[in-house]
């Protein structure tokens, strides 16, 4: 049975959760899962996404990978990161997508809640993630729960996910049923950590140089 590392420090300021996901990346030899908050509300958009499509005045950070943008606040957000060798890196985008969503499915199941996949091809128009669901991601009732998006490069895997939390469902229910999922799909091992020195000051330095940066955020 294999193990994996679970982090759940936190919430910190968006720009240092996301120089932590990308310090991870870098920095494992056997796959992450770490589940935080964002300690004030703030946007994350997609690499590739033009800042001019926020509302004004906004305060945002773009991420490290792809997709549209998400409000952070009150949902639950999870990143996974995987090493180059791992089997689930060796899968296209799609299938890894899949695979991980299926887990989301069975844990968010654990508390009384009925997902599905989305199954249209078909690309929807928009700039909030939310707003507009792909294939694989989770809906309940009719909308989008869960949806994410990755990057991939010479370390390995890193996805990034949000869970929005329903009404009556409380943020460590959701962090429970998030670890169970995950526990049962993969039939892993979880081992608690606390973020490193390493990985912290590394992440601290990309917090200040890149994601608190006019350069990056405005960089499209």
């Amino acid at each position: 049975m294999q193990t994996w590392s679970l982090v759940l420090e936190g919430p910190f300021n968006g720009e240092l959760n996301m120089a932590l996901d990308e310090a991870y990346l870098g920095w494992v030899s056997h796959p992450l899962l770490r589940i935080y908050r964002f300690s004030e509300p703030m946007i994350s958009i997609g690499y590739f996404q033009k800042w001019k499509e926020i509302p004004q005045g906004s305060k945002f950070v773009r991420r490290y990978t792809g997709g549209g943008a998400v409000y952070h606040g009150e949902d639950c957000t999870y990143t996974l990161v995987f090493p180059k060798n791992h089997s689930l890196v060796r899968l296209a985008a799609r299938e890894s997508y899949y695979t991980i969503h299926k887990a989301l499915e069975r844990g968010i199941g654990r508390l009384g809640l009925k997902t599905e996949f989305y199954e249209d091809e078909k690309k929807q128009e928009g700039s909030f993630c939310f707003l507009k669901p792909v294939k694989y991601d989770l809906m309940w009732e009719n909308r989008k729960i869960a949806g994410a998006a990755q990057r991939r490069n010479r370390h390995g895997l890193l996805h990034q996910g949000s869970i929005a939390i329903p009404r009556g469902v409380c943020f460590k229910e959701m962090v429970g049923a998030v670890i169970e999922g995950f526990l049962e799909t993969f039939q892993v091992d979880f081992l608690k950590e606390n973020i490193s020195p390493e990985v912290w000051g590394r992440a601290v330095e990309l917090e200040e140089k890149k994601y608190k940066s006019f350069e990056w955020n405005y960089m499209r």
